[in-house]
């Protein structure tokens, strides 16, 4: 039998407002963890999926590729009325992009192929010093303003 999370839980998992009280969130998510760490989701206006909360379980799920698939879901939680919309822009298709975090075998082992030598760490030690340096000069920047937090992005 699959254990429910309680509504109250469940819609706070895909409520915005939520995620922008870092406490609220993360007592919900402890919570989870403590009581129901792997649990079907019912918020309203959603189709249920499975909140999986303890990272054991997500190592576990993320390697049975041939019972959790990638492409028949969107993978960002979206209502019913965006994955509607999503659908019919798409075709079927629960997905704007199409990118590896979206395919299952076959495709995904084939276009992995494609980029997986740079992600190697003997490609990224390669790089290193350029990447060190880039993340240096932007720590510099953040600092010479004098603040003591940034917004990485709009900065």
């Amino acid at each position: 039998m699959q254990e429910r999370i309680p509504l109250a839980v469940a819609n706070a998992l895909v409520d915005p407002l939520v995620f922008g009280k870092p406490d609220q969130l993360h007592e919900n998510y402890a919570w989870l963890r403590a009581n129901m760490p792997l649990a079907v989701a019912e918020p309203e206006g959603y189709d249920p999926f499975w909140a999986v909360t303890r990272h054991a379980d997500i190592l576990d799920v993320s390697r049975q590729n041939a019972l959790f698939h990638s492409a028949d879901r969107s993978t960002t939680i979206v209502n019913k009325e965006g994955d509607a919309f999503v659908r019919k822009l798409t075709g079927g298709n629960p997905n704007l992009i199409r990118s590896l975090v979206q395919m299952d075998p076959p495709d995904h082992p084939k276009y992995r192929a494609l980029t997986q030598n740079w992600f190697m760490p003997q490609s990224l030690k390669k790089i290193e010093d350029r990447v060190r340096a880039i993340a240096e000069a932007a720590v510099a920047r953040f600092l010479e303003k004098g603040a003591r937090e940034c917004d990485f992005v709009a900065e």
